[in-house]
């Protein structure tokens, strides 16, 4: 102990008291993960190097460690703030309930807690991504996988989810990888959900049905309209029968309302906004790309009147909507 500790036993207190909290934050993140995420204790060994064997962790997080804790706390934590920062923790500030989340947030927590088979679908922009974002964000547990041209084939999709899950595997068959990811699920049921699900293969989505079906896990499809219709409407409509005799619940996101759009213009730009510019950036989330280019010309704005030192006003939500290509 510092003689500065010794002559001021309040400030040796507080200190030792900070210690206790940062040991008891490390240890509440790490069982509040585990419990979400099914991360296992060798994982974030391995993470750290081996610095702290998968029996030490688990003693910590059993308040049973007898080495120092402190120490071992310290050596988890950005580990833990990655897992963290991966899943969204964080929060979004600008996040808001708009009627389009509220009904996203419906069919997302039916999924859930009933294991069962949803859609969201809508045009883009109209706020899908962030609801599905969120909702991951304050859950945890639901695993997230954002579809695109490099992540639609069975072989890709199943990666995507071994990698979100974090399972260990060898390389193998995809008969391999769907069995890997089957008894995890059983293990550690968590809600599936994948963006821009348009991307998906017929055989991608084959393989999901077997997944939910096999583990009775849910499984949230969120994408544009044209998933819906391609699973309804086209010639190879009864390729999905499978998943849409499954789908319990469905939202399609369209109409914007102006309470929603003040919604967001106050929680972006909390000075307010007059009339004539709610009015302007209304117009902008009726049409091509909804509340995303709305968002994108009142950020824009934004920066405009902070360069230009002046009021967010109609002329500067028009000089930034000038910049856009819509």
């Amino acid at each position: 102990m510092s003689s500065n500790l010794a002559l001021n036993p309040v400030l040796f207190e507080n200190q030792v008291s900070e210690k206790a909290s940062e040991v008891k934050e490390a240890r509440e993140k790490l069982i509040l993960l585990r419990e979400k995420t099914g991360i296992s204790y060798d994982h974030i060994s391995k993470s750290i190097n081996y610095v702290y064997s998968k029996t030490a962790l688990n003693q910590f997080a059993n308040d049973k460690f007898t080495g120092d804790n402190l120490r071992l706390a310290r050596s988890i934590k950005p580990i833990l703030e990655k897992k963290e920062d991966s899943l969204g923790l964080s929060g979004n500030s600008c996040f808001c309930f708009t009627g389009n989340a509220q009904k996203s947030w419906t069919v997302l927590q039916i999924c859930d807690q009933d294991r069962d088979m949803g859609l969201i679908e809508g045009d883009a922009g109209a706020g899908k991504t962030e609801a599905a974002r969120e909702y991951r964000r304050q859950e945890i547990s639901p695993a997230l996988i954002t579809c695109d041209i490099t992540r639609r084939m069975v072989g890709q999709i199943l990666g995507a989810i071994i990698e979100e899950l974090e399972i260990g595997v060898r390389v193998g068959t995809h008969a391999y990888y769907l069995g890997k990811i089957i008894k995890t699920l059983k293990d550690n049921p968590r809600l599936l959900i994948f963006d821009e699900c348009g991307f998906l293969s017929w055989e991608s989505i084959e393989a999901i049905r077997v997944i939910h079906d096999t583990a009775h896990v849910g499984v949230v499809f969120v994408g544009q309209t044209r998933f819906y219709e391609q699973m309804r409407g086209s010639r190879r409509s009864y390729l999905y029968d499978q998943i849409v005799s499954r789908i319990g619940c469905r939202v399609h996101l369209g109409a914007i309302e102006k309470k929603d759009v003040r919604m967001i213009c106050d929680a972006i730009c909390p000075t307010g906004l007059d009339k004539e510019s709610l009015e302007f950036l209304y117009s902008k989330a009726r049409g091509t790309g909804k509340f995303r280019v709305m968002v994108k010309i009142l950020r824009r704005a934004i920066k405009i009147a902070e360069r230009e030192k002046v009021a967010v006003n109609l002329a500067t939500l028009r000089e930034a909507n000038s910049l856009l290509l819509l």
